[in-house]
């Protein structure tokens, strides 16, 4: 179009450059319509590796463009005088090259000249891309039918008049890369014609003109000269990312945008854990154990429970009880488990046991519970019993037309003496409790003293002769329902009902906007999602009440699938919310996590996280079970003792059950923490600050859940700086396990009395958490476990 002359401007006495139009085009209304187009385009680009447009001007009848003066030459004169480039300046000047493109492209700007002819290095090797001659804006190089630029670097699509795009340059920046590395372009441009994939094999291979190529330029290079534009790279910034010795993370965040999940995955290294640290963290992990070893007789409920009997004991006493009673009808169908009742004390541990003469289907919920299926089925019985078998409820279902039945042979304090109580020890009263089912002989006492040392009151009711109803409650209980918690009113009853469609809501929206703008990681969104389908679905499977019948093993697993699908749903659009928004504003948190569902389980740095994430979550089970154990012993109001989860107490299937529910739970949570930590960043901009006000949120929830008290107030503060230090600091991974192990820690019944029936369930936990962490071990050892690696530490 024209010829550039160095020039002076006398105004602010720097040098600049003149792009002077062609005399003979000075008249013509199109090429002054393309100078000017030219300025436009050129100038809405700001940025330092590319060339700056000042302005447009005229004088003596020649037309110009003034613009930055680059002191130095262009790529294509510098590769004729020395041939190519060495590996190290060629990969510097790759990047900046990179870098200035996707500016470009960040302007929705299509450059479609790109060649080394168009690339100025100044006197410092800083490069500039120049003259915009023919770029045009995004949808205008789109369209089909001109053809333009520069025959040797055109890309496939380009030479066929289908129209250019981004891609269309990251060709041409793929054919300038091969010059720089090799000295020479190309040497089968000219076969290219469509995209297709009928050359995709006879792209060149960069390596055949120089022997001592990084195989990562290779890569690069032969990448974007895919003959389909589809198969190379998204962005310049990819390109840039894939560079030997670039940081995969640092032009993305400098340029201001989400790096994407193979750059993330590529970020800090290879390098797992010295053997001084992970022996370090493995004497971390077994002090942990063993304090909880130690503690678990004093912070624990079962520890703290004296006597406890084993299920198949229990079961046995409770059949014989409802046997006793006079309730012979043959029973189809019947489940037993242990579950937690609060009292006024403190949590006790009762054995619940319900049989029936048809079948039971829980609904809602996969296993069967006090209530589910409802005790509305003439001839079911509930019963329940402390862990040293006594009596602690009793409930039947009577017939209507049971009007001919006698009495049951059993003496009238039968159930008194199942339940610890004698006669003697016991004041009749009114009765105050109300049964829930029918009866026509009631009674109450109020016991003296009782086998716990607490004032009980007993009520037992009975319909034409039989006893339907049996309960000792707590003195202050009396008269009301047990377990029914008042339903929240006016505000605060709008706020509940409102604040988890909120959130859903939101979550739906983001994962949606997400979706449309291509900025979720699909991949990640669906392990996510199915990770925690596979969890739902197993913990129901494995902890399903099963009844013997085709049609009920059929509906228990429909509701599996149901349930799976919903909350790893709930998941894969939490994790769509979200991410693009963590890979921008804290891309380290996902890089061990991007690899393991990458399918690199054995990285170092993956083994890395997740051994740090163990250790620190059995830190905090240890530290939580120490301040239960001396909040327990100094009287502090609201510390309660550790609560067993009741599958880990049931059979091998339903301890299964239990720990796929922990890891169902830490992989929402740990999703939910991130997502907290990247809002708050988002807010007040500062990393340290969002660190600091995120544990604050996390500390008050816990407040919230573990209630007042100093050593309440410990426990919040311990969980808010773990968790908040391993997300912040170790990413998603590592608070997930932090979470995990926490969990099945404290709540498995872990007891160094290995003759407690129980004691292996607890075993079975800890070894689950000890062989991932095994697993964790040697492999962030792997090629470090050496004699003098281990002395240098």
């Amino acid at each position: 179009m024209g010829e550039v002359y160095r020039a002076d401007d006398l105004g602010l006495g720097q040098p600049v450059a003149l792009k002077v139009l062609r005399q003979e085009w000075a008249g013509s209304e199109g090429h002054l319509a393309e100078l000017r187009a030219e300025v436009r385009v050129a100038r809405s680009v700001s940025h330092a590796n590319v060339c700056r447009i000042f302005d447009i001007g005229e004088a003596d009848g020649r037309v110009f463009i003034s613009m930055e003066y680059v002191d130095g030459k262009d790529l294509a004169s510098l590769l004729v005088q020395i041939g190519r480039l060495t590996q190290d300046k060629g990969v510097e000047v790759a990047r900046q090259l990179c870098l200035g493109l996707h500016a470009v492209h960040a302007a929705g700007i299509v450059h479609r000249d790109l060649k080394p002819a168009n690339v100025m290095l100044d006197g410092k090797g800083r490069v500039r891309i120049t003259d915009f001659g023919l770029a045009r804006d995004v949808d205008r190089a789109s369209q089909r039918g001109t053809i333009s630029g520069t025959l040797p670097y055109m890309a496939p699509e380009q030479r066929a008049g289908m129209g250019t795009t981004i891609r269309s340059d990251l060709y041409s920046l793929g054919i300038v890369l091969h010059e720089i590395f090799t000295g020479r372009r190309p040497p089968d441009f000219a076969k290219r014609s469509i995209p297709d994939s009928s050359h995709s094999e006879a792209r060149p291979s960069p390596s055949a003109d120089t022997a001592d190529l990084d195989p990562a330029v290779e890569r690069v290079v032969l990448w974007c000269l895919e003959n389909d534009p589809a198969s190379r790279p998204p962005s310049a910034l990819h390109v840039a990312s894939a560079l030997p010795g670039a940081d995969p993370l640092a032009a993305f965040l400098a340029a201001g945008l989400a790096p994407p999940p193979e750059a993330v995955a590529d970020a800090g290294g290879s390098i797992g854990l010295r053997p001084a640290s992970v022996f370090l963290l493995g004497a971390a992990m077994a002090a942990s154990i063993g304090a909880l070893f130690a503690l678990a007789p004093h912070s624990t409920v079962v520890g703290r429970s004296g006597i406890l009997l084993s299920p198949e004991i229990l079961e046995s006493r409770a059949r014989a009880t409802i046997t006793l009673s006079g309730w012979t009808e043959p029973a189809v169908d019947r489940e037993a488990w242990f579950d937690m009742r609060r009292e006024p004390g403190g949590p006790s541990l009762v054995f619940e046991y319900r049989q029936s003469p048809k079948p039971m289907v829980a609904r809602a919920e996969p296993r069967i519970d006090v209530s589910n299926p409802a005790l509305d089925v003439p001839g079911m019985v509930s019963l329940t019993m402390d862990g040293e078998g006594r009596l602690r409820g009793f409930h039947a279902v009577p017939s209507g037309i049971d009007a001919g039945r006698g009495p049951p042979s059993r003496s009238d304090d039968a159930f008194l003496r199942e339940a610890g109580f004698e006669q003697r020890n016991l004041e009749s009263t009114v009765p105050s409790m109300l049964p829930p089912v029918p009866f026509d002989l009631q009674r109450e006492w109020r016991a003296r003293t009782s086998p716990d040392g607490r004032g009980r009151v007993i009520c037992e009711a009975s319909f034409r002769g039989l006893p339907v109803w049996f309960a000792v409650t707590a003195p202050g209980r009396a008269g009301s329902s047990v377990g029914i918690q008042p339903a929240p009113k006016g505000m605060a009853r709008a706020v509940a009902v409102a604040l988890p469609w909120t959130l859903a809501l939101t979550v739906a929206l983001l994962a949606r906007r997400n979706v449309r703008l291509g900025r979720g990681d699909r991949r990640g969104a669906r392990w996510a999602g199915w990770l925690v389908f596979a969890s739902t679905f197993f913990r129901w499977i494995l902890a399903a009440h099963y009844s013997g019948e085709a049609t009920g093993h059929t509906g228990v697993l429909a509701d599996a699938l149901r349930e799976a699908a919903f909350v790893g749903g709930y998941a894969w659009l939490g994790y769509m919310a979200f991410e693009p928004f963590a890979r921008r504003h804290w891309p380290l948190a996902l890089v061990s996590w991007t690899r393991l569902i990458g399918g690199r389980p054995r990285d170092p740095l993956v083994a890395r996280d997740l051994l740090i994430g163990l250790s620190l979550g059995c830190i905090g089970a240890a530290g939580a079970a120490s301040l239960k154990a001396a909040g327990l012993k100094a009287g502090a109001p609201g510390i309660v003792p550790g609560i067993p989860e009741p599958l880990f107490l049931a059979t091998a299937r339903h301890v299964l059950a239990g720990l796929f529910t922990y890891l169902e739970a830490s992989l929402l949570q740990g999703i939910f923490l991130l997502a907290l930590l990247v809002v708050v960043r988002i807010v007040v901009r500062r990393r340290d600050a969002a660190v600091l006000t995120s544990g604050a949120l996390v500390f008050l929830v816990a407040v919230g859940n573990l209630g007042g008290g100093a050593f309440s107030l410990a426990q919040a503060a311990l969980l808010s700086t773990l968790s908040l230090l391993a997300v912040a600091r170790f990413g998603l991974l590592a608070v997930v396990a932090l979470i995990a192990s926490w969990q099945i820690l404290e709540r498995a019944p872990l007891t160094a009395d290995l003759s407690r029936w129980y004691s292996s369930h607890g075993l079975l936990c800890l070894a689950l958490v000890l062989a991932v962490a095994a697993f964790a071990a040697a492999n962030s050892l792997r090629g470090r476990l050496r004699v003098g690696a281990v002395l240098d530490g």
